[in-house]
């Protein structure tokens, strides 16, 4: 159980009772705060907080919450010297014990901070409470009870999967339930919830914000706008099968764009789009596998609509207009980002036909775009998916190309070696770097494939040095001489016929 969080509770029922409190927190008090009056002056109070509570309070019972007194710990914390201050409050309250104090800190500074640890130890005047992390039965307890919004978001915070499987078999229930289910999902959405959220999503209470067939409503975007923050992926998710839900209740309604219809108001330019937008860069592979399909849906059903109809200008449509233009309008700059390389290696993994034109054309462009792209079609070699309009061998690319090619086969070199063992040969030196940057994981490679490999490496290597000055020589035996430490399978075959 969290510190504040009992602290709040004790202020709550300390003031149920009718008695004055006043709490602080030490980590408002400054370094040069020796004096409680000091202390006093700096939260805003006319005197010291132990004077005040006293002079209010009149003999009847009261309460003064000292809390992050950690903050004054010899041991943790930043302003040490200011727990004269807290002497002073507690020296003054000797004299009124009708004020009860509760002070809190960390249990490492109780323990280590000699000045917290005498103070613990008084005992008849000083109760020690210890505070640990709550048990499954004490989460289920807070569940029942319907727990306050403090208890609620610890046990949350503290153990996200436990309280998922705790209220996961009330998802269906009538009553109360249903509607603290929607709060606790709407305030805390965490990617253990994701699939319970979208159980809900399929069932309609996030329906245009609005109370769906459970009669409770909820807004997705604030679900959304959460979970980005700390879950992208899972968000990602959750935003395809709402959008997908969206599409779905159109078409029931006889709608092919959800947009037209109302189903999925949207608000152009909106910070929900901004954060839709950098959400989906962050979660590349999540975005094509969960938006994407809505997107193809979306623009197959309005064209198709469009052209039996005569319905307004289709959404997301093909072929190009001037709405929707072709991608070869789009500047092949935006191929310079490995964020774009992402998505288009999983949408040629997809559809190779499709995309191979875009692939192309980033093959050829600049050098940046080329060289991301370059590991593109890398991946489709080393998966064997390359077609025919695309370039069979690493020959028949850029060096920048080439370069990019040889980069992401370095990064899986068991499945990449067939094009390693040619790029170890390439005329252009930085292919042949990022070529040999495989060589460092051969102890992880299949014997057979380790051998290929360095026995390949090993002949670029021996031409150098044949046909190099005495500096590329040298360099030459020192790259020799480190898969000798680390016992490289495959060298002493290679290096068999050399003298």
């Amino acid at each position: 159980m969290g510190k504040s969080t009992v602290a709040g509770d004790v202020i709550t029922m300390a003031e149920d009772r009718g008695w004055p409190v006043l709490p602080f927190r030490m980590d408002e008090v400054e370094a040069d705060d020796r004096t409680a009056k000091a202390v006093g002056r700096r939260l805003g109070l006319p005197s010291s907080p132990a004077t005040l509570i006293a002079r209010v309070a009149d003999g009847a019972p009261a309460l003064l919450v000292v809390d992050q007194l950690d903050a004054a710990s010899s041991y943790s914390g930043r302003i040490p010297d200011v727990f004269e201050a807290v002497d002073d409050m507690l020296e003054a309250l000797t004299a009124s014990p009708n004020i009860k104090v509760v002070l809190i800190a960390r249990t490492v500074d109780v323990e280590k901070d000699p000045r917290l640890t005498s103070l613990a130890g008084q005992e008849g005047t000083v109760e020690r409470f210890p505070l640990g992390l709550l048990d499954a039965e004490a989460v289920r307890t807070v569940l029942e009870a319907g727990g306050t919004s403090p208890q609620l978001e610890w046990c949350t915070d503290h153990h996200p999967a436990r309280v998922t499987e705790l209220v996961e078999p009330y998802w269906d229930a009538d009553g109360p339930w249903r509607q603290r289910l929607l709060d606790w999902v709407c305030k805390w959405p965490s990617a253990f919830s994701a699939d319970l959220i979208r159980r809900l999503i399929d069932r309609g209470d996030f329906d245009d914000g609005h109370a769906g067939p459970s009669g409770v409503g909820a807004g997705f975007w604030h679900v959304f706008e959460q979970l980005a923050e700390k879950e992208g992926a899972s968000a990602i998710c959750l935003l395809g099968a709402f959008l997908t839900r969206g599409f779905q209740r159109a078409v029931a309604a006889g709608h092919s764009d959800p947009f037209d219809s109302g189903h999925l108001p949207m608000t152009v330019g909106s910070p929900a789009g901004t954060l839709v937008s950098e959400t989906a860069a962050a979660a590349p592979g999540e975005t094509l596998d969960h938006i994407l399909p809505f997107v193809i849906a979306v623009a197959e059903a309005s064209h198709a609509a469009h052209a039996e109809r005569g319905t307004p200008s289709p959404r997301w449509s093909w072929p190009p207009s001037p709405f929707n233009p072709d991608l070869d309008e789009v500047p092949v700059d935006v191929h310079d980002a490995r964020t774009t390389q992402t998505l288009l290696t999983r949408a040629l993994l997809h559809d190779t036909k499709r995309f191979a034109a875009e692939l192309i054309r980033a093959l050829e462009g600049p050098e940046g775009a080329a060289r991301h792209a370059g590991a593109a079609w890398s991946v489709l070699a080393m998966q064997g998916r390359l077609i025919p309009c695309l370039p069979p061998e690493p020959d028949g690319l850029t060096p920048a190309a080439r370069q990019g090619a040889a980069e992401m086969a370095a990064t899986d070199p068991a499945h990449g070696a067939q094009l390693l063992r040619g790029m170890f040969r390439d005329g252009d030196a930085a292919v042949r770097r990022a070529a040999a940057r495989s060589i460092r994981a051969v102890a992880s490679m299949p014997p057979g494939v380790a051998n290929d490999l360095i026995v390949s490496f090993l002949e670029t290597v021996l031409r150098l040095y044949r046909q190099g000055d005495l500096a590329t020589r040298a360099q030459c035996l020192d790259i020799i001489d480190d898969l000798y430490r680390v016992d490289a399978r495959g060298l002493n075959a290679a290096l068999s016929g050399e003298r």
